[in-house]
């Protein structure tokens, strides 16, 4: 059966199979702001694997989102293209003007500026840019990116 199709008339009919998912929503504190880098590993947590076995990307975004590393690891790998270094630090800037490791749209830019932080510099500061995707995150949920859907 084709996902996203006309089924019999009714696009959703697709859905008519699967068993209905209880989400409970969480509210997460907002990192404060910081002017560096985002501390990983056992500086960024005490809890248990909060780091996991992560490192460099995947460590920093594990840090931020320990509630659901995977998870987000998974979506801000897909936004940024695997990782892609021009998209993560610059100078790549997507059809819908959206920057970073996390792809935050420029709508965002003064969450930037009320911290001091340049939204449209390069190269980018992949700390600055989870900082902003967290907040954006606990207002708007994963929602938010594409990848996420």
């Amino acid at each position: 059966m084709a996902v996203g199709r006309d089924v019999g008339g009714d696009s959703w009919a697709w859905l008519a199979h699967v068993a209905p998912v209880v989400v409970t929503p969480t509210v997460a504190a907002t990192p404060a702001p910081t002017d560096g880098p985002v501390a990983v590993g056992a500086a960024a947590s005490q809890g248990p694997d909060a780091a996991g076995p992560y490192e460099g990307y995947e460590a920093m975004i594990a840090a931020v989102f320990p509630e659901a590393p995977a998870f987000w690891i998974g979506v801000f790998r897909c936004e940024s293209v695997g990782f892609k270094d021009d998209v993560v630090n610059g100078p790549h800037v997507s059809a819908t003007n959206d920057r970073g490791i996390a792809q935050v749209n420029a709508i965002h830019a003064g969450k930037y500026a009320a911290r001091g932080w340049d939204y449209y510099g390069t190269p980018r500061d992949v700390g600055h840019d989870l900082a902003i995707a967290r907040e954006i995150a606990d207002q708007q949920g994963s929602r938010a990116w594409t990848c996420a859907r």
